[in-house]
């Protein structure tokens, strides 16, 4: 273990370093291997264990497991329980719904032709371990590749307008020379992309469809 990790324990005794404080430098004698360089530290739920010092520093280890365990118990996870109602449980839930329950209605666009959960994802604790909380509010799970399934790396956090654009039935429109996919064209003309879509479902040409203003609401006096 580099000498490096021996000093950065001796230059943090006394602070704390994530979850961590550091109270000493474990000599080879009390450390559990002697091939690493280990601190005593004391984790903030009071947790006091000797943690390869390497780890503090990498940020491999930021706290003796609480952290983790109280992050998951925040967004939805429990072991004893099915999990709460956090938008994180109910995103993940959701997915599994549509990859794997013939019964729920956006089944046959997922599951119904291929669309999978990867094994991991199957239980909370790992899709939220490898996407985390949402980063944004409205912050909705895109899979990168849509003939894909979900995994960690074919998946990200991504707004509603993304999302959309991404879509399979967002296709690309030409109107006078330039191209651009319906939700674009949507933006540009103030149009809801759902108008569009029902006025090109009841036969409207899609230029008619796409540039011709909506109707103002009448509101009663």
């Amino acid at each position: 273990m580099p000498s490096k990790y021996k000093q950065l324990v001796l230059d943090n005794i006394g602070k704390t370093v994530h979850h961590w404080t550091i109270i000493r430098l474990l000599s080879k004698e009390e450390s559990p291997s002697r091939a690493k360089w280990y601190a005593l530290a004391r984790c903030k739920c009071g947790v006091v264990k000797p943690v390869v010092s390497e780890k503090i520093f990498t940020n491999s280890s930021k706290s003796c497991g609480c952290a983790k365990n109280e992050a998951l118990k925040t967004h939805g996870f429990t072991t004893s329980a099915k999990g709460g109602n956090s938008r994180e449980y109910a995103i993940w839930n959701s997915m599994k719904q549509r990859c794997r329950n013939p019964k729920n209605k956006q089944y046959p666009e997922y599951g119904g032709r291929g669309i999978s959960v990867c094994d991991s994802w199957l239980r909370f604790e790992n899709f939220f371990r490898d996407m985390g909380e949402r980063p944004f509010k409205g912050a909705s799970l895109e899979r990168k590749d849509n003939n894909k399934g979900y995994s960690p790396d074919n998946c990200k956090w991504a707004d509603r307008n993304t999302q959309n654009n991404n879509k399979r039935n967002n296709r690309p429109i030409t109107i006078n020379g330039v191209t651009k996919n319906l939700c674009q064209w949507a933006d540009d003309y103030g149009i809801g992309h759902t108008t569009i879509f029902h006025r090109i479902k009841a036969g409207w040409d899609v230029e008619r469809a796409i540039t011709q203003p909506a109707r103002p609401i009448k509101r009663a006096a």
